[in-house]
């Protein structure tokens, strides 16, 4: 009987371009990853830095806890411990960064 193995490819890491392109109506901030704009909503309180990141009118929404790095959309839950996190939270924690 034949055993089959197979090889686990290597998560690369994730890469794009981020920039802020403005302000929603709301006061909220627009952020473009990869040709992508999100709404970005500053949910911090009671000590969490958190984010909703909200594409599309609020088709797709993801939250992402800034301690941490996380975040909650389907590559960052089913592809754990990719180099940089998913691209939202790597897009959004260097545009955070160009702030200061």
């Amino acid at each position: 009987m034949a055993t089959a193995t197979y090889r686990r490819n290597r998560l690369q890491p994730v890469h794009g371009v981020c920039r802020w392109i403005g302000h929603a109506g709301n006061g909220n901030r627009l952020l473009e990853i990869t040709g992508q704009v999100y709404e970005v909503e500053d949910l911090a309180g009671g000590g969490w830095r958190l984010y909703r990141l909200a594409e599309g009118g609020g088709l797709k929404v993801y939250t992402i806890e800034a301690d941490g790095w996380t975040c909650d959309c389907p590559d960052a839950v089913y592809r754990p411990g990719r180099p940089g996190g998913c691209r939202h939270v790597a897009a959004l924690g260097a545009a955070l960064a160009a702030l200061k």
